[in-house]
C-alpha cells in the first residue's frame, strides 16, 4: 500500500509515528453521538473511508427522536486527553451510560520505513480505513515510507471498554490468532486442491452446494411441510416459497429426481390452486388464510415439471385461463406474464404436448397438509356460484411470522367472502372468527391439534380440532424439529373443542350449510366472534338468537342453536392490541363483526343461498340438540359435528 502523494493533514490532525502494537493515543474525534449508526450509512457519510477532515468539519446522520426524523451532526475536535492513551479511547469517559453510541476518529499514520502489518481492530464494531481503504483482519498490508490517512468509526450497541485498533508485525503474539486462522485457510485449500486434482470436482463448490442443498431440503420438511403450505404470514410465505420452489426445480433436472420424497414443495402449487376462484371473466380471486394466497403463473413456469402428473392437466388449465392462452395458437402469451428468470421457465417449461384438463375432473374437491393443519374444502371448479371453505388447525410450530389463530376458518361463496381474519403479518386471536376467553389468559398462540376428519366426494367435511393447549398455560410444546413435548403441558382447568362441518349436498335446501360447535370446560366468560368482511357490515340484521348477511343476490342466515338467551351483537369497533409502542407488534384499527355472549356452549348453524333462507328446526337444547334444515339434519356426537346426507361416498381428499 502506498500513501496518498496529495495528503496534507488538515487542522487539528495529529500526526502519529507507526509503532507496532500500539494505538494511536491523540484523534482528531467527532461525537460519539447516542444511537448506533449503520455500517452502510457511514460509509456514504465517511465517503467509503476516503474523506480526510480537519478540525470543525461536521458528520451529519439522520435518526428517529419521540418517532419523527430528525438529523444530527457532531464536529471533529481534538479528543480529551484524559479519554485516550496507547491503551485505547476509553468510551465509559465519553460515554455517561453503556447504551448505543457511534464515534469517529481520524488521524495521519507516519511510516518511515517499509513494513509488512496486520491489523487488530480489538472490537468488531470497528473498522478501520488507511489511505481509503477498508482493512480487515486476517490480511496482511505491506506500507510503503509516508504519511496515511488513518480513519476509524466505533459503532454499536452497548458503549464499554476501549477503542483500541492497531497495526502489529505477522509475527507478534496480536496477530497470533490471525496466523492459526490463515494457516488453517491454507492447509484446508492445499487440501481442497488436491482432491480437485484427483477427482476432477471442485470440492469447495461440492460443499456449498451439499450445505445448500440440506438447508433447502430442511425449509421443505420444516418450513412447507406435506400438502405444500407454507405457513408463515404476510409476505414471508411468498419468500419463503418462491426460492426453495426455485431450486427444487433446478434441482431435478440436474439430477434426475426430485429434491424431496415426501408431499411438500412439489404439492405447493397445486394447494395454491384449491384456494383460487376462477371467474368465466375477470382476474381469479383467493381468499386468505394465514399464509400467503393465490395463483402465481411466475411460479407455475418454475414449477410445473415437479407437481404430480395428475395435477398438471388442471394446473395448464389454470396457466392458460390466467395468462388468455386459448389454445397452441396463442401460446407464447404466457410469455407475456414472465420476466427475468421466469421468462425462461416459461420458454422451458409451457408443456405444448399436453391439452389441459377440466380441473373438476382432474383437481379434488378437499385438501388437506397436515404438517400445519391447513384444509381446505371446495364443492366445484365451475368458476360462478361455487363454495370453497378453509380451515386452519395450526397443528405445528411456525418458525416465522404467524398468527395467534388456531381453529380459525374462512367461507368463499357466490363470488364473495362471508367471514373475515387478520391479513398482515401481525394479528390476534379476536381479530379471527374463533370463540374467545376474554376474562382467563392463555396461550393464544398454542397449536391445534386434529381431533377428527371426514371428507366426501363432492367437497363436505367434517373436522374437529382439539384446542387444549390454547386454553392451557404459556408454554412452548414443540421443538425446533416440529416435534411435540406433550410433557411440557401445563394444564390451566380449561379445555377447548372445535368441531365445524360443510354441506355442499343440498339436502338442506341451500347449496352451503356451515355448523360450528365450540365446546368448552373451564374458564369465564365466552365471546363468540364472527369479523365482517369489507362493507358487511350494514348488510348484516340482527333477530333474536339469529343474524343475517343479506347483499340482495345472495345471503347468508346464522342460527344459534346454543346457548339459550345468546347475546348477538353487530358491531364496528376501534381496536388498539398488542404493544403500541412497536409497529410489528400491534394493531389499531376498526373491527367490524359479529359478536355473541353467553353462558355455556356454542353450537351455530348458518347456510347460504340465493332466495330465501330454508327454515332451522331445533329439537333438544345445547349440544344435545338436533337440528333439521330441509332435508339435511345436524348434530353434535361429543367428538364431531354428524350430518345426516353426507356428500355421497367418502374420498376426493388430497396429497
Amino acid at each position: 500500500m502506498t500513501a496518498p502523494a496529495d495528503f496534507q493533514p488538515g487542522e487539528g490532525v495529529p500526526v502519529i509515528d507507526f509503532g507496532p502494537g500500539k494505538t494511536p493515543a491523540r484523534w482528531l474525534a467527532a461525537g460519539p453521538i447516542a444511537f448506533k449508526v449503520h455500517i452502510d450509512q457511514v460509509e456514504s457519510v465517511l465517503q467509503n473511508g476516503r474523506r480526510r477532515p480537519a478540525a470543525g468539519d461536521a458528520v451529519s446522520f439522520g435518526t428517529l427522536v419521540g418517532g419523527r426524523p430528525e438529523m444530527v451532526s457532531v464536529a471533529f475536535k481534538a479528543l480529551p486527553a484524559e479519554a485516550a492513551g496507547e491503551a485505547g479511547v476509553d468510551l465509559a469517559k465519553l460515554v455517561p451510560a453503556a447504551g448505543p453510541s457511534t464515534i469517529f476518529l481520524f488521524a495521519a499514520l507516519k511510516v518511515d520505513r517499509e513494513v509488512t502489518v496486520g491489523l487488530a481492530k480489538g472490537h468488531p464494531d470497528t473498522t478501520v480505513w488507511l489511505a481509503g481503504s477498508r482493512l480487515e483482519e486476517g490480511a496482511s498490508y505491506r506500507l510503503a515510507p509516508g504519511l496515511y490517512p488513518l480513519l476509524v468509526a466505533h459503532a454499536t450497541a452497548k458503549s464499554s471498554g476501549v477503542v483500541a485498533p492497531r497495526f502489529d508485525l505477522p509475527g507478534s503474539g496480536a496477530l497470533a490468532f490471525q496466523r492459526i486462522g490463515r494457516d488453517l485457510a491454507m492447509a484446508t485449500w492445499q487440501q481442497d486442491h488436491r482432491i480437485w486434482e484427483e477427482g476432477g470436482a471442485d470440492p469447495v463448490k461440492m460443499r456449498l452446494f451439499d450445505v445448500g442443498y440440506q438447508q433447502v431440503y430442511q425449509h421443505y420438511r420444516l418450513g412447507i411441510g406435506d400438502g405444500g403450505f407454507q405457513a408463515e404470514t404476510g409476505s414471508y410465505a411468498d419468500i419463503a416459497s418462491s426460492y426453495p420452489l426455485v431450486s427444487a426445480a433446478m434441482y431435478r433436472p440436474m439430477f434426475g429426481r426430485q429434491p424431496s420424497g415426501y408431499p411438500d414443495v412439489a404439492y405447493l402449487l397445486p394447494r395454491r390452486m384449491m384456494q383460487v376462484w376462477f371467474p368465466p371473466a375477470g382476474k381469479p380471486y383467493a381468499h386468505k388464510i394465514n399464509s400467503a394466497a393465490g395463483f402465481r403463473v411466475d411460479w407455475c413456469a418454475a414449477a410445473f415439471p415437479i407437481v404430480p402428473d395428475r395435477y398438471k392437466p388442471g394446473l395448464l388449465w389454470a396457466w392458460n385461463r390466467v395468462c388468455g392462452v386459448t389454445g397452441k395458437a396463442d401460446a407464447a402469451r404466457v410469455l407475456e406474464k414472465a420476466e427475468g428468470l421466469h421468462l425462461a421457465d416459461a420458454f422451458v417449461n409451457y408443456p405444448l404436448d399436453m391439452e389441459p384438463g377440466d380441473p373438476a375432473a382432474v383437481m379434488p374437491r378437499s385438501w388437506q397438509a397436515p404438517t400445519f393443519g391447513y384444509h381446505c374444502f371446495r364443492s366445484g371448479w365451475e368458476g360462478r356460484d361455487e363454495f370453497i371453505s378453509q380451515v386452519f388447525v395450526k397443528a405445528s410450530l411456525i418458525k416465522g411470522w404467524n398468527h395467534p389463530n388456531a381453529g380459525t376458518l374462512r367461507v368463499f361463496g357466490f363470488g364473495r367472502p362471508w367471514v373475515a381474519g387478520s391479513y398482515d403479518r401481525v394479528g390476534f386471536r379476536v381479530q379471527e372468527p374463533v370463540l374467545v376467553l376474554p376474562e382467563d389468559e392463555h396461550n393464544e398462540g398454542a397449536c391445534g391439534r386434529l381431533a377428527a376428519l371426514d371428507t366426501a366426494a363432492d367437497g363436505s367435511a367434517c373436522i374437529s380440532i382439539d384446542l387444549r393447549d390454547v386454553y392451557a398455560g404459556k408454554a412452548s410444546l414443540f421443538d425446533r424439529n416440529l416435534v411435540p413435548r406433550p410433557e411440557r403441558f401445563a394444564d390451566s382447568g380449561i379445555s377447548g373443542l372445535r368441531a365445524l362441518a360443510f354441506d355442499y349436498g343440498r339436502a338442506s335446501g341451500a347449496p352451503c350449510l356451515v355448523a360450528v360447535v365450540d365446546k368448552i370446560a373451564g374458564g369465564k366468560s365466552r365471546l363468540w366472534l364472527w369479523p365482517l368482511p369489507e362493507g358487511a357490515l350494514e348488510k348484516v340484521k340482527v333477530e333474536g338468537n339469529t343474524f343475517t348477511i343479506d347483499y340482495g343476490d345472495a345471503s347468508m342466515k346464522a342460527t344459534f342453536v346454543s346457548p339459550r338467551g345468546v347475546r348477538v351483537q353487530a358491531a364496528s369497533e376501534e381496536v388498539a392490541l398488542g404493544d403500541l409502542a412497536n409497529a410489528h407488534a400491534s394493531f389499531q384499527g376498526r373491527l367490524d363483526r359479529i359478536k355473541a355472549g353467553g353462558e355455556g356452549d356454542f353450537f351455530v348453524v348458518a347456510t347460504f343461498q340465493r332466495g330465501p333462507a330454508p327454515a332451522v328446526k331445533v329439537e333438544g337444547q345445547g349440544l344435545d340438540a338436533t337440528v333439521t334444515v330441509g332435508r339435511q339434519t345436524v348434530r353434535f356426537d361429543g367428538r364431531k359435528v354428524v350430518l345426516g346426507a353426507f356428500g355421497g361416498a367418502a374420498g376426493g381428499s388430497a396429497p
